[in-house]
């Protein structure tokens, strides 16, 4: 009776599969069992890899083993061990079939037998060097692409992000294949809706959500889609419109493994910068991650920074308590009349500041507890105006004249040697894994603790000069941008009293508020308005700077009362003003 055998193929790419390896292995399995006197009764057919696929995912070595378990064929048969795997773990999955009474041929290499402590050595040296081969091809791939990235300019392929299509050069970087390089190009008409989205970000504070709910209304769409809350919020991070294209933002969970786990945001590598792709400036670019950091009450604990858009005042999440220092909420009531005149009803609701924190120190706390919006909008507002327009803009050119570019020459010194010396352990990593490969394959005599210690001596410390590395470089990068801000903060305050009140939304004001407005502490007694500190140096007072980043608080007394007050502003306040 011929012996019944199961053939098993396999290649690692669906390209592989269409052209000549599928048909190639399944010929000469056929020649082979025919050889051999043996009949063909099941093919079984895989488009997946061999190294990087789990064995225990592979539905196919299930069925064989099914199939074994039940006496369905005699033989499994492979054109080479390698189709049947690159892991270790096969040695084991091989033993198994002939513990069921299956053996397995290959037609390159014969019996694969396990009958002998030899021949399960054998297999498992044999799977050793497979997966081998497939761990330096697999680094041989990544340090190519690595090496691209770092190049830039060249499209890799993936998802081309939205405000941008994929255009071929026609140019070759093998002229012996026809692949043509391709470029990343910005996309006419959806470059326009990233525009507009950072812009909604930055000058009017909106939210993802937000800004993805006004693109649907307004009838934008994402390639056919509707946007929604993640990926309006995934484009906003997205440093590519910048200028400057993301990549290693995932990994692999392991080598062998498929699954890739997402890389932490300031763990991201970056392109070059490329003038070809920007779409919107670098500042706005990080303006808009500051924006959406202080935001997220996840990744900040100080949530004074936050500016709410949606609320209906002008100070909301600037306001605190002038005696306990907690955040001022927001709310309002409704304030309810007849007109005596005609006798129509008149509904309107009256916004508030509220201490968050005297709820919990109920009598408790000291002072005043809720303050009428209207009143300290207006006054703010006013005292701001009025501030900025005797801004000494001469005080920033002495701030950046004190900068210190020598000590930025002295850190970029500092980051060329611990590059060299992350460069140097990487390549002692790399040359001391190839002696591993070497010993585990007896080319070299040597103690094998010794090598696996070097291995992780050298593994630690280049983990420890990445790190080093790439704070320098955010340190250096900081430093510059701050330099920059000076320049730039200086052009917005040489007209911004005049753009402000050419602002007609609540949200632009709010934006342009929170610029140079750190905080307005609010009290029965007094209002204090504290500036940013680069704002505060430039007001002056009496030829010198503020020794602290606070504008004259403007003081409650017999002569200057809260009704006084509300007198002053009430010719240009919203509504009425409230009782305090």
């Amino acid at each position: 009776m011929k012996k019944r055998v199961w053939t098993s193929y396999r290649v690692s790419t669906k390209k592989q599969g269409e052209e000549n390896d599928i048909p190639l292995q399944k010929s000469q399995c056929h020649t082979f069992a025919e050889k051999n006197g043996w009949v063909i009764t099941k093919e079984i057919t895989e488009k997946l890899s061999g190294f990087q696929t789990d064995i225990n995912d592979r539905e196919s070595l299930k069925d064989i083993k099914a199939g074994a378990e039940k006496k369905e064929f005699d033989i499994l048969l492979i054109y080479h061990s390698d189709r049947l795997g690159r892991q270790m773990e096969y040695s084991l999955w091989i033993a198994s079939l002939y513990e069921l009474g299956v053996q397995v041929w290959s037609v390159k290499e014969g019996e694969l037998k396990n009958e002998e402590h030899s021949d399960a050595l054998m297999n498992m040296i044999r799977y050793w060097q497979s997966e081998g081969e497939s761990r330096k091809t697999s680094m041989r791939v990544k340090d190519a692409m690595k090496e691209l990235n770092e190049q830039g300019a060249t499209w890799l392929g993936g998802y081309c992000p939205f405000g941008y299509h994929v255009i071929d050069t026609g140019e070759k970087r093998n002229s012996k294949k026809d692949k043509t390089i391709k470029k990343l190009a910005i996309h006419p008409e959806e470059s326009k809706v990233i525009k507009l989205m950072f812009s909604l970000a930055l000058n009017k504070l909106m939210g993802s959500g937000v800004i993805a709910q006004y693109l649907n209304n307004n009838g934008y769409t994402n390639r056919g889609r509707m946007f929604t809350y993640t990926t309006v919020g995934r484009m906003l991070r997205n440093p590519t419109y910048s200028g400057y294209r993301r990549w290693g933002t995932s990994q692999k969970k392991s080598l062998k493994s498929k699954t890739r786990l997402g890389v932490p945001r300031e763990q991201w590598n970056l392109q070059p910068f490329n003038p070809e792709i920007q779409i919107v400036s670098e500042e706005d670019f990080q303006k808009v991650q500051e924006l959406i950091t202080n935001r997220n009450t996840h990744l900040t604990a100080d949530k004074s920074k936050r500016v709410p858009v949606n609320s209906q005042v002008l100070l909301s999440g600037l306001v605190t308590c002038g005696y306990c220092g907690g955040r001022m909420k927001t709310g309002y009531t409704y304030q309810r009349w007849t007109r005596k005149n005609d006798g129509v009803k008149v509904e309107r609701k009256a916004y508030r500041y509220s201490c968050n924190t005297a709820r919990g120190l109920g009598d408790a706390h000291e002072g005043q507890k809720q303050f009428g919006a209207v009143t300290i909008d207006q006054t703010v507002e006013a005292e701001v105006l009025e501030a900025i327009s005797s801004l000494k803009l001469e005080a920033f050119n002495e701030e950046k004249e004190a900068f210190d570019f020598a000590e930025i020459d002295a850190r970029k010194v500092q980051l060329k040697e611990l590059e060299k010396q992350l460069s140097d352990k990487a390549k002692a990593y790399s040359n001391t894994e190839e002696m591993f490969d070497k010993v585990m394959s007896g080319q070299v005599n040597l103690d094998l603790n010794f090598i696996a210690g070097k291995l992780e001596e050298y593994g630690q410390a280049k983990m420890e000069l990445q790190d080093k590395v790439n704070k320098l470089k955010d340190e250096i990068k900081q430093t510059e941008m701050q330099s920059t801000d000076l320049e730039t903060l200086k052009h917005q305050l040489s007209n911004w009293v005049e753009t402000y009140k050419a602002k007609a939304t609540l949200e632009e004001k709010k934006a342009m508020l929170s610029q140079v407005v750190k905080e307005v502490q609010v009290s029965r007694e007094n209002i204090v308005i504290k500036f940013h500190i680069t704002v505060e140096k430039a007001l002056q007072k009496g030829g010198e700077y503020l020794e602290s980043a606070e504008a004259e608080p403007i003081m409650v007394s017999e002569d200057n009362t809260w009704k006084e007050i509300r007198r002053r502003i009430s010719k240009r306040a919203r509504s009425a003003p409230l009782s305090i």
